[in-house]
């Protein structure tokens, strides 16, 4: 995996291996600027020559795979894999929870008025029980009847079916399957990627786009598992790929804090107040921190995201799960808070797939 460099300035130079990056920090040449990403800055250099690079992105509703890779004619060679993990549907999720336990505020014994099934105003139902068909004949024949009463009576469906190699049964099988596939996530990439799009030309770099079909033929074709971010990196015509095997940096949004200050149960009732200061002992969660604890059963190093603790007993997240009850003075600050979790995963697993953990 290559290791971001910055001249002494900041300002962004090409991205070196991990074998040089040492060296320049034994020689004491460079430093430490960020540890996720792993970025190091150049004490004694100012600007440099550079290469063009392409940054690879696959965009989806719940994660969006990102590759940064150096183009030699047709071949490419992988330097850096990121999955970011959006924070929608946890908003979402945390927006219905408020909303239910504010519902159950000195109404608990009044009946839901909710229910959308037979609204007290119209007394029918909002609810859609019909499915749109793909062709605008079949939605012309099908009106506002049943899926079986269609397939089984309308003549032009059978002469299409027929001219398509497909029997009625077959074609009704394949339409219920799909009725039951959710469209959450499909409709949140159809309303989001033209709008990336839009905003990536803004910038005035070259940009260009390539079919989801493409990107699965250059995938297979040169043996590469299914994630995110190698998706990212078989985007548009390519001939190989070079270096893919490198782990993959997945980055979490998280926030920097929370507003509720008090925890409730699974029925809506206090069990718990958060304290009102973020910061204790200089340390506030979110910061990745390596703790090391001489003696006890949590004897060991321990390196993760921190959630700080009024009494000075924090819990560290760390690859193996979570450590609790570990005190600030172990603590070491590695890089502050910035809203995001990160972890390095392997691209590959031992049998060959992909997405196992390392550490």
């Amino acid at each position: 995996m290559a290791v971001f460099v910055l001249d002494k300035q900041k300002r962004p130079l090409m991205p070196c291996s991990e074998k040089r990056a040492r060296l320049l920090r034994e020689r004491g040449r460079a430093v430490v600027h960020k540890r996720y990403p792993f970025t190091i800055r150049l004490k004694d250099r100012v600007e440099g020559d550079t290469q063009p690079l392409r940054l690879g992105i696959d965009p989806g509703s719940k994660t969006t795979g990102l590759a940064l890779v150096r183009e030699d004619a047709e071949d490419r060679h992988l330097l850096c894999l990121i999955e970011l993990v959006h924070r929608g549907f946890q908003i979402r999720k945390a927006l219905e929870q408020r909303r239910a336990f504010r519902r159950r505020q000195n109404l608990r014994y009044r009946a839901p008025r909710f229910n959308n099934v037979v609204p007290r105003a119209h007394g029918g139902s909002h609810r859609v029980s019909n499915l749109t068909l793909a062709c605008h004949a079949c939605n012309q024949g099908k009106g506002n009847g049943t899926l079986d009463t269609f397939f089984t009576t309308d003549k032009g469906l059978k002469k299409r079916l027929k001219a398509n190699n497909l029997s009625a049964d077959a074609r009704q099988e394949r339409v219920q399957r799909e009725l039951k596939r959710p469209l959450r996530d499909a409709s949140a990439v159809n309303a989001t990627r033209w709008v990336l799009f839009g905003a990536l030309k803004a910038t005035g770099l070259p940009v260009t786009a390539g079919s989801g079909g493409r990107t699965k033929y250059n995938r297979q074709r040169l043996g590469i598992p299914k994630t995110h971010a190698l998706d990212a990196a078989c985007v548009g015509p390519m001939d190989a790929l070079h270096h893919w095997q490198v782990p993959t940096l997945t980055i979490k949004a998280t926030g920097r804090g929370s507003y509720q200050r008090t925890r409730l149960t699974r029925h809506g009732f206090p069990r718990g107040y958060l304290m009102r200061q973020k910061q204790v002992h200089g340390f506030q969660t979110g910061d990745m921190v390596k703790a090391i604890v001489p003696t006890g059963k949590k004897a060991g190093i321990h390196t993760g995201r921190v959630a700080v603790r009024k009494t000075g007993r924090f819990n560290i997240q760390t690859e193996q799960g979570a450590v609790q009850g570990i005190s600030h003075k172990h603590c070491l600050l590695i890089q502050r808070g910035d809203g995001y979790g990160y972890r390095l995963t392997s691209s590959i697993q031992p049998k060959g797939g992909a997405g196992q953990t390392v550490a």
